[in-house]
């Protein structure tokens, strides 16, 4: 039997931070690594961005944690992914 290819949706809504200290749900590498081990093992990785930017040393470990993914990765911009979000 053919196993069915996973994928995972992970969003990337409002200003990258390093911690979300007020707990509004904002972008961080660890929200990050939350969401794909909560999702667990896929093949697929979509990744859906409408950021302003934000801390750079923060969305440069997001953007090796997915680069350091074995999953495929594909980015969607469903807004603007301006400053370090176009590095994501």
């Amino acid at each position: 039997m053919r196993k069915m290819p996973k994928t995972i949706n992970l969003n990337i809504h409002g200003a990258v931070v390093d911690q979300d200290f007020w707990g509004m749900g904002l972008p961080t590498p660890q929200s990050v690594i939350d969401q794909i081990r909560e999702a667990g093992p896929g093949d697929q990785i979509d990744v859906h961005i409408n950021s302003p930017g934000g801390n750079v040393f923060a969305g440069q470990a997001i953007h090796n944690i997915l680069r350091q993914n074995p999953a495929n990765v594909t980015v969607y911009v469903d807004g603007i992914a301006a400053s370090i979000a176009s590095i994501i």
